[in-house]
């Protein structure tokens, strides 16, 4: 059940070909290129690129090369791919808590799977001057907002610093710009975000964030 309702989930959000890649790996709990080809009967091509949107929207993680075994595999995490489901209640609960900038931040994450600092800055603020362009507003201080909302949503987790861990190993290559981490990155203060850093969604909306996010709720009602 569990490797069917994830490749529903999959194959909505992406395409049948990254549902059937996301499903051979899950069924095989691990799996490499190689194995996904052959299981799947698809090009190397085909499967490179499933994966590298897989690991885009930390749906696949991507395990290097043992000593013992020279291959590359992924794995995947039904439930990231399961959690995107609730992603419409995780935006409503973003805006009302952190305001419509933390909303659009957050909805670019889910709809692009990783984003430098700048690139989500420069998209938001595309996305509210195409909404605000009849309405006189000082662009600096809206570009001010932005990065506070961006700021406020790390601090609280629904976007998180990419690690090499989560990044698609030799996949990388072949998936441009914004998937690149650094690796300077890790060595800045966690309080600053600098314009080559690659962030992405959590794990997801997980323990932490998902209780916040219920806490929150909880306390909106009373």
């Amino acid at each position: 059940y569990l490797v069917s309702l994830t490749k529903r989930i999959i194959s909505d959000h992406f395409g049948e070909i990254v549902g059937q890649v996301c499903s051979c790996v899950l069924k095989l709990g691990e799996a490499s290129v190689r194995q996904i080809q052959t299981d799947t009967q698809l090009t190397n091509s085909t499967v490179k690129d499933a994966l590298i949107v897989l690991v885009h929207h930390n749906i696949a993680v991507f395990l290097p090369p043992t000593p013992d075994d020279k291959e590359s595999r992924f794995q995947i995490n039904p439930r990231n791919a399961i959690m995107r489901l609730r992603m419409p209640k995780f935006l409503q609960y973003v805006k009302e808590r952190f305001g419509d900038k933390a909303e659009m931040i957050l909805e670019a994450f889910f709809e692009q799977g990783r984003l430098t600092y700048t690139q989500a800055i420069n998209e938001v603020a595309q996305i509210s001057a195409h909404y605000l362009v009849a309405v006189v507003i000082d662009r600096k201080a809206e570009e001010d907002e932005i990065k506070e909302a961006f700021k406020t949503l790390v601090s609280h987790r629904f976007i998180s610093r990419m690690t090499k861990a989560s990044s698609g190993g030799a996949l990388d290559s072949a998936s441009g710009p914004s998937s690149s981490s650094s690796s300077s990155s890790s060595s800045s203060s966690r309080g600053s975000s600098t314009t080559s850093e690659s962030f992405q969604l959590p794990n997801f909306l997980s323990s932490n964030t998902a209780s916040t996010s219920a806490k929150g709720k909880g306390r909106a009602k009373k």
